[in-house]
């Protein structure tokens, strides 16, 4: 019973552990395209304030 529970857990924690990376990956992924889109966007207004204010 102990072996059987034993090797469960492990392959939960194995099941976790790749569930946790993926997500991280996505996370990161999502983390870059939106700090490119904010980057963009942000060069964009302050061109803008640039030209209104002058």
């Amino acid at each position: 019973m102990n072996k059987k529970l034993s090797r469960l857990q492990h392959k939960l924690h194995n099941i976790i552990d790749r569930t946790i990376k993926s997500h991280n990956k996505i996370n990161d992924a999502i983390s870059e395209v939106y700090y490119d889109n904010f980057k963009v966007l942000g060069k964009d207004y302050y061109k803008k304030d640039k030209r209104n204010i002058h």
